[in-house]
């Protein structure tokens, strides 16, 4: 906390890893919930577990391409000139 600077760019790299890490929970989650319906639709013969598992598994596997694309962006190098302020300026009868 001694030193402002470096805090805040941590807080920063911090907050950007965020996203990413919140997608890849994201991932694993639905990867699971595909392994455990699989599971189920191998092993279990009431009609009702079978199609209840076989909806999670229409949900997880759709979800899975997006997030998979949602990664692949959020792991792109980010361009420095992200962060900095940019000024504007309008005129009017220009043109």
């Amino acid at each position: 906390m001694s030193d402002m600077t470096r805090y805040i760019a941590i807080n920063k790299e911090l907050s950007s890893l965020q996203t990413v890490y919140d997608l890849v929970v994201a991932y694993k989650k639905y990867k699971g919930q595909i392994d455990e319906a699989k599971e189920i639709l191998a092993h279990e013969t009431d009609a009702e577990m079978l199609e209840m598992a076989q909806e999670e598994l229409d949900e997880a596997e759709a979800q899975i391409p997006d997030l998979e694309q949602k990664i692949k962006i959020a792991l792109l190098p980010k361009d420095p000139n992200d962060d900095k302020d940019v000024y504007l300026e309008i005129r009017p009868a220009a043109g």
